[in-house]
Protein backbone atom coordinates (compact mmCIF):
# COMPACT_ATOMS: atom_id res chain seq x y z
CA UNK A 1 0.00 0.00 0.00
CA UNK A 2 1.44 3.24 -1.00
CA UNK A 3 2.14 5.69 1.46
CA UNK A 4 -0.28 8.22 0.65
CA UNK A 5 -3.13 5.55 0.82
CA UNK A 6 -6.75 7.16 2.49
CA UNK A 7 -9.02 5.94 5.11
CA UNK A 8 -10.90 4.95 2.20
CA UNK A 9 -8.50 2.22 0.88
CA UNK A 10 -8.25 0.65 4.24
CA UNK A 11 -12.73 0.85 4.36
CA UNK A 12 -12.42 -0.92 1.07
CA UNK A 13 -9.61 -3.79 2.69
CA UNK A 14 -12.87 -4.76 5.42
CA UNK A 15 -14.17 -6.39 3.19
CA UNK A 16 -11.68 -8.40 1.84
CA UNK A 17 -12.22 -11.28 4.51
CA UNK A 18 -9.99 -13.90 2.92
CA UNK A 19 -7.23 -11.96 3.26
CA UNK A 20 -4.35 -13.29 5.02
CA UNK A 21 -1.33 -11.10 4.77
CA UNK A 22 -1.40 -7.41 4.86
CA UNK A 23 1.36 -5.50 5.24
CA UNK A 24 1.07 -1.52 5.73
CA UNK A 25 4.89 -0.78 6.04
CA UNK A 26 5.71 2.85 5.83
CA UNK A 27 2.23 4.05 5.20
CA UNK A 28 0.53 6.71 7.26
CA UNK A 29 -1.76 4.51 9.29
CA UNK A 30 -2.45 5.50 12.53
CA UNK A 31 -4.78 3.54 15.71
CA UNK A 32 -8.16 5.36 13.93
CA UNK A 33 -7.66 2.52 10.90
CA UNK A 34 -6.99 -0.01 12.72
CA UNK A 35 -10.93 -0.27 13.10
CA UNK A 36 -11.32 -1.34 9.14
CA UNK A 37 -8.95 -4.47 10.10
CA UNK A 38 -10.63 -5.73 12.91
CA UNK A 39 -13.53 -7.57 10.33
CA UNK A 40 -10.73 -9.28 8.94
CA UNK A 41 -11.06 -12.62 10.53
CA UNK A 42 -8.65 -14.49 8.58
CA UNK A 43 -5.34 -12.45 9.26
CA UNK A 44 -2.96 -13.82 9.86
CA UNK A 45 0.20 -11.12 9.41
CA UNK A 46 -0.10 -8.13 9.66
CA UNK A 47 3.18 -5.47 9.24
CA UNK A 48 2.81 -1.92 10.77
CA UNK A 49 6.17 -1.10 10.99
CA UNK A 50 7.07 3.07 10.51
CA UNK A 51 3.69 3.79 10.76
CA UNK A 52 1.98 5.88 13.27
CA UNK A 53 0.29 2.76 14.82
CA UNK A 54 1.06 2.95 18.68
CA UNK A 55 1.72 0.48 20.86
CA UNK A 56 -1.44 0.38 22.26
CA UNK A 57 -3.15 0.28 19.19
CA UNK A 58 -1.25 -2.93 18.31
CA UNK A 59 -2.72 -4.33 21.69
CA UNK A 60 -6.02 -3.88 21.04
CA UNK A 61 -5.73 -5.36 17.11
CA UNK A 62 -4.09 -8.43 18.20
CA UNK A 63 -7.03 -8.67 21.28
CA UNK A 64 -9.31 -8.61 18.16
CA UNK A 65 -6.95 -10.73 16.24
CA UNK A 66 -5.98 -13.34 18.54
CA UNK A 67 -4.45 -15.66 15.68
CA UNK A 68 -3.03 -12.75 13.65
CA UNK A 69 1.17 -12.14 14.10
CA UNK A 70 1.20 -8.24 14.18
CA UNK A 71 4.51 -6.76 14.17
CA UNK A 72 5.67 -3.25 14.59
CA UNK A 73 8.37 -0.57 15.20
Amino acid sequence: MHARRSLADLQYLQHCHSLETLILDSTNITDDGLVHLQAITKLKEVSLKKTGVTTAGVAILQRILPSCAISAE
